[in-house]
Parts: C-alpha cells; structure tokens; sequence
C-alpha cells in the first residue's frame, strides 16, 4: 500500500469516528476502466497519484455542510471536469487558460470558488504539486509539494489534534501544531 492510500485510510479512520455522517458520503472508488472512459478527451495525463485519489474514492457526495478541515469539497471525477472546463480553461474560444508555471492545471477540491489542482503535462507522472487556485483566479501558489504530502499533513493534524472538534460537529484548527506538521511534510515551501 502506498503512503498516500496510507494516509487516506488515516483520515478516512478519523472520519469515521468523528463524522461519520460525511465519511458515510464518500462514493466508491472507480476502476481504472472507468477513469479512463470518464477522462479519454483530457488532451494532458494526471499524474498517478491522481488515479490512485479516484481508486480510492470518488469524491463525496456531500456539498454542503462540509465537516472535513480544510472545507474542500472532494470533487468526483467526472464534477472535477465539469469545475476544470468552468474554472480553468474557461473559454476555448479565448486566450484565457489558468495555468502554473506553464503548466496546465486539474481541480480535485472545491470551496465555493477557491480550488486545488495539481498540475499536469503531455507526460506520465506519478506526482504533481498541488496548487491553490483563489476564487478571484489570481496568484495560483503551490500549497503542498504533492497529492502525498497534502493527505499525509491532513491526517497527521487529525490525528495530533491540530485539527479538533468543537460541540462535536464542527472541526477547528490550532494553527501553530498544523503549521509545525505543514513544514514536517513540506519543508521546502515557506509559507502554510
């Protein structure tokens, strides 16, 4: 088992302890049969760790009422798209394509307009960095150096208490343990 379906599983674990209403809204995994059928007009390839995202589970079905820190929805492959085509690329018609260092980008979270993507190329990857896209589409950064390290800062801040519960429903963060696990899995990115 990779570390980032490791990670996964962590999450998912505390998920199902302390939410178990929104880990209960997470769909199956797809196939890798139907990845390929639902992204066979994508004219870039994802990077791996993408697919092994979708295998694990497609996105959740709950848009709402978020209870997962931090709030992103985990778009299903085939929503990811639909945001992409919406969100990214915008108009074929125009010049206008969001782009990170020349690269462009694919969305897998949502919260109401600000996205993280990881980008992608003409070539196979097994990962990308993940990039955080501001509702305002200005200033895309990268926030964590891979889909791995993203997932693996989550579950540790979970798992450590940086990330809690208040009245049982909503989760908090304390900034200063989940800064401190940011930099143990993204040491080379100054900013959390």
């Amino acid at each position: 088992m990779s570390n980032l379906t490791i990670a996964l599983d962590r999450i998912m674990n505390w998920l199902q302890h302390n939410q178990p209403n929104f880990s209960a809204s997470f769909l199956p995994g797809l196939t890798d049969e139907q990845i390929m059928q639902i992204i066979e007009y994508l004219p870039y390839s994802l990077p791996e760790e993408i697919y092994e995202l979708y295998r694990w589970r497609n996105g959740t079905r709950q848009r709402q009422e978020i209870l997962f820190y931090p709030s992103m929805a985990f778009l299903p492959l085939e929503d990811a798209l639909v945001v992409g085509k919406e969100t990214i690329d915008l108009d074929e018609r125009t010049e206008y394509k969001l782009r990170f260092e020349g690269q462009r980008l694919f969305p897998f979270l949502d919260n109401e307009g600000d996205i993280c993507a990881v980008a992608v190329n003409n070539k196979k990857q097994k990962a990308s960095p993940i990039i955080s896209i501001p509702s305002e589409y200005n200033e895309c950064h990268k926030c964590y150096n891979s889909l791995t390290s993203m997932m693996q800062t989550i579950a540790e801040c979970y798992e450590t208490g940086a990330y809690y519960l208040v009245k049982e429903v909503f989760v908090e963060e304390d900034k200063n343990k989940s800064l401190q696990l940011f930099h143990k899995y993204n040491p080379e990115i100054l900013e959390g």
